[in-house]
């Protein structure tokens, strides 16, 4: 389990295939997402042939633990999980908001001369 990006609200992890010689092949993946900050917990699922999933929407500065499952439908069941993957969204940075609306701001100042 492998980080591939992160922003302060997203994280795009990637995982290879388990190693299951004799084992049926297996249907899906189930990426579990939780926070022990937040209480937060999701599960996505993708099919056998990806190898990546984005959460997104998450809070900014939040730890996150992630571990991916291979699925069996034909039977329900569930691999062990992968190693768990400990991931910390970005901080917002406090001058981005200061940024927008300084250039707010000076947008609308043409535009209300321009009017008289």
């Amino acid at each position: 389990l492998t980080e591939m990006s992160h922003t302060s609200t997203m994280v795009n992890i990637s995982w290879q295939p388990p190693l299951c010689e004799g084992s049926p092949a297996f249907d899906d993946y189930e990426v579990e997402i939780t926070s022990d900050d937040t209480g937060f917990s999701d599960t996505q699922t993708t099919d056998s042939t990806t190898l990546h999933c984005v959460f997104d929407n998450l809070a900014p500065g939040t730890q996150y633990n992630f571990t991916v499952n291979a699925v069996i439908r034909e039977f329900d069941r569930r691999g062990p999980p992968s190693k768990k993957l400990m991931l910390t969204t970005d901080a917002v940075p406090t001058n981005r908001t200061n940024a927008v609306k300084k250039r707010t701001s000076s947008s609308i100042i043409p535009i209300i001369i321009g009017i008289y």
